[in-house]
């Protein structure tokens, strides 16, 4: 194992660690969570925001912006999906950097 492939494995598990400690902040603790674990919600609440800015009624900017939050979480639980895999990827690079699978075996 050479130092490229310790160095990859130590982020892998860096990432993994902060990924856990956001979900525990947004999950467990009832307060604010910090701007990364609270990024893709933003970016979600923006992006409606603007949407709504559209509507030609109130009653049509409420049904746009009712949305949103929902939309939020959903894109939250996949952000925190994706930098979970991505975190696993290179902790099992770093480990066994082979890129084959043993299937079977």
């Amino acid at each position: 194992m050479n130092a490229a492939r310790i160095g990859v494995l130590l982020v892998g598990v860096a990432i993994l660690v902060a990924n856990a400690v956001a979900v525990i902040a947004v999950l467990i603790v009832p307060r604010s969570s910090g701007k990364w674990a609270a990024l893709p919600m933003r970016a979600v609440r923006g992006l409606f925001r603007k949407l709504a800015l559209l509507a030609r009624s109130y009653i049509g900017m409420d049904r746009i912006l009712a949305m949103s939050e929902p939309v939020a979480l959903v894109v939250l639980l996949g952000s925190w999906l994706v930098v979970t895999v991505l975190g696993f990827t290179l902790v099992n690079w770093g480990i066994d950097g082979s890129g084959q699978t043993y299937i079977g075996e």
